[in-house]
Formats: structure tokens, C-alpha cells, sequence
């Protein structure tokens, strides 16, 4: 309301000049003359002249008006045209939210499913194998769809946000990295490196958990806990838990869980 009550007298003020610069020219061509003119000039001498001088000031007057109202015209569409992409962009970081916290909850909630049973209290008793890959990360969905968008995300969360589908990245490696040298094992009793690689692959699971919680803090969205919900159907570690994601998030990273 403020910026459209400025916008009606700037051009009030522009018009009122206008009708200024106006009356001041006729006075100084017409009557003006007729006052000082040596000898006294006659009325009719002048009515050629002022009234082509006063004809051609109106004509400009009326241009400059038109001028005026045309450039409030612009300056209208701009305005409008600037709030349509800002709405664009507000209406992009929300889907662009909301899509990422979905993928993320869902990994987030496997990740700690999967640390909880069975790599925290993994036996020494049990052999890794190939079979390891499937505690693998899947592959993302939202991310590859949203990555040119990603800009659009806060300068906090979205560091967070990275360094979390990075650590997924580096897991899915460690696994498959392990699963790949059980595959060349020759002795099928002994394993010198079981400690060692199960500490890492505990290792890399331990590392989602911070930018994860941070990420989904960060995104922050309405619906939140519909999201965590279905996420925690499908892992029933975390589930039996009684936690909401966000709540075994913090808990794993404290020791509590």
C-alpha cells in the first residue's frame, strides 16, 4: 500500500511540474511581451506567434505526459513480472525442500536400521561376505532430478545436504570395496581383515548421521513427520526403536541408541 501510494505521487508531482513549466510559458510568450514591448505592441500582433509558440509547448506537454503514463505502464508490468518470479522461485524452493527430505529421511532411517542391526554389535564369529551389498545404499532418485536447483537451498543447509548424499556415496564404496575382496578370498576359514573392514564400513555408517540430522533441520519442512512415518514403516529396527528419525538421528550420534 505504501509503495503504491509513493508510486501515485511521484507521478502527481511529475504531472504538477509539468503543468508549471506550462503556465510559465505562456505568461513569458504572451503576456509577458505584450507588457514590455517597445513601442506598446497591439494584441493581434502577437496572437500568430504566441499562439504557434504556446501550440508547440502544449503539443511537447501533452507528449511528456503521455510519456509519463506510459513509463508508470512499464513500470507496472515490471513490478508484476518481478513478483511472478519471485513466486516461481519461493514455489521451486518448496518442491525442491520437500522432494530432498523425503529421499533423505528415507536413506537417513535405513542408515541408522542398518547400523543398529547388524553392524554395531557385528560378530567376529561372522563372516563377511559378498552378500554384505545388500546394506548398500540405493541408488538416489530426487537427487539427480533437483541437483540444478540445489542453489536454491540456504548457504547452512545446503552444505549439509551434500555432505550427506557424499558420505552415502562414500559407504555404498566401502561396501561394495569389502564385498568385492571377499569375492577374491581364497581361504574360506580365515580372514585376517574382518576387524578392519567392519570397522570401517561401522565407520562410513557413523558418518551419515551428523549431516543428516543437520539436512533434515535445516530443510525443515511442514510436513515433516508424514515424511518420517512412511520412512520408518519399512525399517523395523528403527521402527520397534520408537523413534522419529530426526529423534534416532540424535540419539545414535549421542550413544543413546
Amino acid at each position: 500500500m505504501r509503495n503504491w501510494l509513493r508510486g501515485i505521487d511521484q507521478g502527481a508531482g511529475a504531472i504538477g511540474l509539468l503543468l508549471l513549466a506550462v503556465t510559465l510559458t505562456i505568461v513569458l510568450s504572451v503576456f509577458l511581451p505584450l507588457v514590455k514591448s517597445e513601442p506598446p505592441a497591439h494584441t493581434s500582433d502577437w496572437l500568430g506567434f504566441s499562439g504557434n509558440v504556446v501550440g508547440g509547448v502544449i503539443g511537447g506537454v501533452m507528449t511528456l505526459i503521455a510519456a509519463v503514463v506510459a513509463w508508470r505502464g512499464i513500470e507496472h508490468q515490471v513490478q508484476t513480472q518481478i513478483k511472478l518470479a519471485s513466486d516461481q522461485i519461493e514455489q521451486d524452493r518448496a518442491a525442491l525442500k520437500a522432494g530432498l527430505y523425503a529421499e533423505i529421511s528415507d536413506r537417513a532411517a535405513r542408515c541408522v536400521n542398518d547400523y543398529v542391526n547388524p553392524w554395531r554389535d557385528w560378530p567376529k564369529s561372522r563372516m563377511l561376505t559378498p552378500e554384505i551389498r545388500k546394506f548398500a545404499p540405493t541408488e538416489n532418485v530426487v537427487l539427480p532430478g533437483v541437483a540444478g536447483k540445489l542453489g536454491l537451498l540456504d548457504a547452512s543447509t545446503l552444505p549439509a545436504v551434500t555432505q550427506f548424499y557424499f558420505r552415502l556415496a562414500a559407504l555404498a564404496q566401502a561396501i561394495d570395496f569389502v564385498a568385492s575382496e571377499k569375492e577374491r578370498r581364497t581361504n574360506a576359514t580365515l580372514d585376517l581383515y574382518h576387524d578392519e573392514h567392519v570397522t570401517m564400513i561401522r565407520a562410513r555408517l557413523f558418518s551419515c548421521f551428523d549431516p543428516a540430522m543437520r539436512a533434515l533441520d535445516g530443510l525443515a519442512i511442514p510436513e515433516a513427520e508424514q515424511f518420517e512415518e512412511e520412512a520408518l514403516k519399512i525399517y523395523p529396527h528403527l521402527e520397534r526403536a520408537g523413534r522419529s528419525v530426526r529423534g534416532a538421528l540424535k540419539d545414535v550420534t549421542t550413544g543413546r541408541l
